[in-house]
């Protein structure tokens, strides 16, 4: 039941530094599902800590481009739309952890190849558009003022 899944996730949280890429992808719909926004900054902050810590040599971490990127390729259903855009506005309120250069890479690996052509569009998640917007309001607007 709920209870059973709130205490799967509180006991994941804490292995988040520890996850790789892939196990961090598998337990998004569980994290969003049970975690409320401020909790849910706090894993994403764990779950990116290590590759922050390991960025001067190779590692299987999560980076916060990663995040973002899994974040958009959730398959259509698996959390409500609501439940992850609020998790995406909570990543863009975290500038110290997904800054400027984190969404430039992010959404540098969501678009399509240039040579797909207009078929290629087809491939951009749904929620790009809204984190195109909300990053130039966070990043670009928030520095001018």
């Amino acid at each position: 039941g709920d209870a059973a899944d709130a205490g799967a996730v509180a006991f994941l949280v804490p292995a988040l530094g520890a996850a790789t890429s892939q196990q961090v992808a598998a337990a998004l719909p569980a994290l969003l599902a049970q975690l409320d926004d401020a909790a849910l900054a706090k894993a994403f902050r764990r779950a990116v800590a290590a590759h922050a810590a390991a960025a001067h040599r190779t590692t299987t971490a999560l980076s916060a481009a990663d995040l973002l990127v899994q974040l958009h390729r959730l398959p259509e259903g698996a959390v409500p739309m609501k439940r992850l855009n609020d998790a995406l506005n909570v990543c863009l309120s975290a500038r110290d952890v997904f800054g400027p250069l984190a969404l430039r890479d992010a959404l540098d690996r969501m678009l399509p190849a240039a040579d797909a052509g207009a078929a290629g569009l087809a491939t951009v998640p749904k929620p790009f558009l809204r984190t195109c917007i909300l990053a130039v309001k966070t990043s670009a607007f928030a520095e001018r003022n």
